[in-house]
């Protein structure tokens, strides 16, 4: 959905729809190969049986042409080849069950080129996929790699079943890390295998990317049947296969197509017993799925969205207009969830300041306030990005889906937000206490690096960062200085590493000991400022049965493009990648964490969301409570 031309050559073949109806194209199944078929008009609730296809539009010149009603329409050739396909499945006894008669294809279906009619027949993209037969996967003609990528899915879900035959949901499959042994027992074929090879081909196709996939896939009434050339596959095969391949820490392998997470992430989403809101559904899919038109990052999800069950109710912030600029769009969707959830956690992804990282991975140089979530799409993949302290709380399948923040979190103490913007102004106006002051700032990032690059990096900021903290030794408990560094760098959520807390402190421990063992002078400051000759044995002891790189994996997670910071009461925080030096440390009623602001006049820029020790457990915002003021953030 959402692009704008699709060469019609005869205006007469569209007319202007009735409230509540759509086109269907009509299959001719005997016509001449350029004659595709018939457009009719339906009323929703009434049509005849018919399939919806999901298909990519793609970027390639519109040069196949078809008949419809003795129209010409010109549009790409990957889709007159699926067009093709599908007239060879509207015949009786067909592989797909009920034969392909009618169906529903976006780019024929509505008049690209009448804004007002993309706008309304959007608002019933969920219903019409719902109402389908199935959803049809369109993949493309067939390809050299697909006959062997599919064996390998047939080899990954027969592993998956054979250890869990039961299971229906994702706690079903216990998360483990990847491991050689329990690979060659699943008699999978080894990581160099030319399979891994062709199904990172096949799922690098432009389909798995693409955000208006998702609800396409989530709204089948039937399990979604992928068509890639002559072949026809169940969707739950490939689901599954994905789903047990992340599980099993395979996702974090370079052999490892990563378009796995969106099938996942698909997987995961069409599995809920229960739509999702609409700030969980961006948070998941901003990083992994992409549009050609940035308004579709929003509009592309309303169709699996709990605010948009009922259409009759569907507010005026999330109802699509495409006459509206897409930073507009951002800031009122972001309004009116944040009066909605009363929670900060989709601030996660605020746009922030303009020198900070992760805005030099958007496509798009959108002019959009600091506090507003920048959702328009990245260059590359999820692994160039940040890690998020929210996160998406759906595991309990008892409980609705939220998005907010992990356990432990509780900066805020349970304030609840003070909104006092309006819904259709730029501009967040919250009430907030400004508790703290960076002082002391080391950016872990100086500039865009690879995660694989970071690994190097890491180890060559740790040692100025412990450098920058050695005067919070002095008059303190070594093991208690140790724990505030290695519980900030983890961001307090050590769990993650799937070790116990008293481990994760071992391997912390055994990291600085091995820093400082390496650095003459670094120790000879610590042991100056600890003021216990001491303590680099105490700190030896302690370390004894820790892995330092166990910790190192975990922490890495978290510092990549961020910056750690000391703040004026010895404080010691992991804020964004453009923290600096004298930049304001609040804590706003209705988010989890502290916030990085900086003054610009009157008003705050929001840089963004942090990790800070000693303000995490909400106490020091209860004792502030009474200090609360308006903050005017753009």
């Amino acid at each position: 959905m959402g692009r704008t031309n699709v060469g019609v050559g005869v205006p007469q073949l569209y007319y202007p729809l009735p409230p509540g109806s759509i086109r269907l194209l009509r299959l001719n199944a005997q016509a001449p190969s350029t004659e595709a078929g018939a457009l009719q008009v339906v009323q929703l609730g009434q049509t005849p049986p018919y399939y919806s296809l999901s298909h990519c539009w793609g970027t390639k010149p519109r040069t196949a042409q078809i008949q419809v009603d003795g129209h010409t329409l010109s549009i790409s050739p990957d889709l007159a080849a699926c067009i093709w396909r599908l007239r060879e499945l509207a015949v009786e006894g067909s592989e797909l069950g009920a034969p392909v008669n009618y169906i529903w294809i976006d780019n024929i279906c509505i008049n690209q080129d009448d804004i007002p009619e993309r706008s309304s027949q959007v608002v019933l993209m969920g219903e019409i996929y719902s109402n389908s037969i199935k959803t049809l996967i369109w993949l493309g003609p067939h390809s050299n790699a697909a006959s062997s990528a599919w064996g390998l899915i047939d080899k990954v879900y027969n592993a998956f079943r054979s250890q869990y035959p039961e299971a229906a949901a994702l706690a079903d499959i216990p998360v483990k890390a990847y491991s050689d042994f329990w690979h060659s027992r699943s008699e999978l074929p080894d990581l160099d295998d030319e399979s891994w090879i062709h199904l990172s081909e096949v799922l690098e196709l432009t389909w798995f990317s693409r955000i208006w996939v998702v609800q396409e896939v989530v709204l089948s009434s039937e399990d979604p049947t992928i068509v890639h050339g002559d072949h026809c596959y169940p969707w739950h095969r490939l689901a599954w296969a994905a789903t047990w391949l992340r599980q099993n820490g395979y996702a974090r392998l370079s052999q490892i197509p990563a378009m796995v997470l969106n099938v996942d992430t698909m997987a995961n989403l069409r599995r809920s017993r229960s739509r999702w809101p609409l700030d969980a559904l961006m948070s998941i899919t901003q990083t992994k799925f992409q549009a050609t038109d940035q308004r579709d990052k929003v509009f592309a999800l309303l169709g699996i969205a709990a605010e948009s069950q009922d259409l009759s109710k569907l507010p005026d912030q999330l109802r699509p207009d495409y006459s509206v600029d897409v930073t507009e769009i951002y800031y009122k969707v972001a309004q009116f969830l944040l009066a909605q959830t009363q929670s900060l956690a989709m601030l996660t992804r605020a746009r922030g300041t303009n020198s900070g990282l992760e805005g030099r991975f958007k496509r798009y140089d959108l002019d959009l306030p600091s506090w507003t979530p920048d959702w328009s799409d990245i260059d590359g993949f999820t692994r160039g990005i940040r890690t998020s302290f929210s996160c998406i709380h759906y595991l309990d399948t008892s409980k609705p889906v939220r998005l907010g923040f992990p356990e432990g979190y509780n900066a805020s103490s349970g304030l609840a937000l003070k909104l006092l913007s309006g819904p259709n102004e730029p501009v967040l106006r919250v009430k907030g206490m400004k508790l703290d002051q960076v002082t002391r700032v080391v950016p872990f990032n100086d500039r865009n690096f690879s995660k694989q690059e970071f690994v190097g990096i890491f180890r060559s900021k740790m040692p100025v960062v412990l450098k920058e903290t050695m005067p919070l030794l002095v008059g303190r408990d070594v093991l208690a200085w140790a724990t505030d560094l290695i519980k900030t760098t983890s961001a307090g959520q050590y769990y993650l590493s799937g070790r116990f807390w008293e481990q994760v402190m071992s391997d912390g421990l055994a990291y600085l000991y091995e820093i400082l063992s390496q650095d003459q002078g670094l120790a000879s400051l610590f042991l100056f400022q600890a003021g216990d000759d001491n303590a680099f044995a105490q700190l030896r002891s302690f370390s004894e049965s820790g892995v330092s790189e166990e910790y190192a994996v975990l922490v890495r997670n978290f510092c990549f493009h961020r910056s750690f910071y000391v703040t004026s009461t010895g404080r010691m925080g992991l804020g964004p990648s453009d923290t600096r030096v004298g930049d304001i440390v609040c804590v706003i009623p209705g988010g989890d964490v502290p916030y990085v602001i900086r003054q610009n006049g009157s008003q705050w820029c929001l840089v963004g969301e942090s990790y800070v020790q000693g303000l995490m457990d909400g106490e020091v915002a209860r004792g502030h409570a009474n200090e609360e003021e308006m903050l005017e953030f753009r």
